[in-house]
């Protein structure tokens, strides 16, 4: 069996180490733990709906950039009072 990337088909997969980096699968020297799937492939699942990302408007930027000054300047007034 090649090893690589390959379109998958729906089903359960194992994960398999390639210890001897040959390329191909060798029961005796590569890894394979047979106790449970490694990850599992399903067929038709909805795609995930696209989230949207929170920006900053340039009022917020302008905001947030006096507020990190005033905490800045009242920081180093402190050390010197």
């Amino acid at each position: 069996m090649r090893t690589g990337h390959a379109p998958l088909t729906p089903g359960r997969y194992d994960i398999v180490i390639d210890a001897n980096q040959n390329g191909v699968y060798d029961a005796r020297a590569d890894g394979l733990d047979r106790g449970s799937p490694g990850f599992v492939v399903v067929a038709g699942a909805p795609p995930t709906p696209p989230v949207p990302v929170p920006a900053l408007a340039p009022i917020g930027i302008v905001a947030l950039i006096s507020l990190l000054c005033v905490i800045g300047v009242s920081r180093i007034r402190g050390k010197f009072n």
